[in-house]
């Protein structure tokens, strides 16, 4: 987890075995993937797609890659760009809000809740007697002009980040290359060349994180059953 870079950027989780997939955006990228893997492992995730495939499948068949690095300011403008490119909803991955301006994962909220939220926030300003006058207001605006990128900063970072973008051709032939083969062999000893791991394991009553647990090493058969990936010549 470490390797993992503290830049912003657009990010997505993969599942191995089935090739579905999860984007998301954040200003951290190592501290977004630690949230998401301690969400996942104490069961208590937003996202109850993710949550429900971490649950099936087990941590060892996610993983967790960058898309591209972006500066802070344009994480949600990139992210609705590779949500339009991949389209990571329903059988072909996790997401459920298709627009990044969308809250609660995509979850319509009726008129009279919006009411109720904004009833609330209303009566929380009168509680605590906060008001933002023109002097409040003005002392936030010069609080927040240290935060402003000058452009030599923003060349600093792109230049920083030269080699670590990835090209729209380089995403779509990684994501072209999760749908990976694999070959398995049945106790027989008779070799098979498929595409669905999941399926086929399905159709066989195995388990398929078990079967990817035998393509990594970690297990010397599943049931009689072996499996690895296929790699082209």
């Amino acid at each position: 987890m470490d390797s993992i870079s503290q830049s912003a950027g657009v990010y997505v989780i993969t599942n191995t075995v089935n090739d579905k997939i999860y984007i998301g955006s954040t200003t951290n990228l190592r501290l977004r993937w630690q949230q998401h893997s301690s969400d996942l492992r104490l069961k208590r995730h937003r996202n109850s797609h993710l949550q429900r495939a971490y649950n099936k499948y087990g941590a060892d068949a996610f993983r967790f890659d960058v898309l591209e690095y972006v500066m802070p300011l344009f994480v949600h403008t990139r992210e609705q760009y590779w949500l339009n490119k991949l389209k990571p909803f329903g059988e072909r991955g996790y997401n459920i809000a298709r627009n990044t301006e969308a809250s609660g994962f995509g979850l319509k909220r009726s008129a009279e809740t919006r009411a109720k939220i904004s009833a609330s926030k209303i009566g929380n300003q009168n509680r605590t007697g906060m008001h933002h006058t023109a002097e409040a207001k003005e002392k936030n605006r010069l609080a927040h002009i240290g935060n402003i990128v000058l452009p030599e900063t923003r060349e600093k970072i792109r230049a920083g980040n030269i080699g670590k973008h990835l090209s729209a051709e380089s995403i779509a032939k990684r994501v072209a290359k999760r749908a990976r083969e694999w070959i398995v062999t049945s106790p027989d000893g008779n070799e098979t060349r498929i595409v669905n791991l999941s399926e086929f394991c399905r159709e066989r009553k195995l388990s398929a994180s078990l079967m990817v647990a035998v393509s990594k090493g970690k297990r010397s058969h599943h049931k009689g059953w072996k499996c690895r990936r296929y790699i082209p010549e």
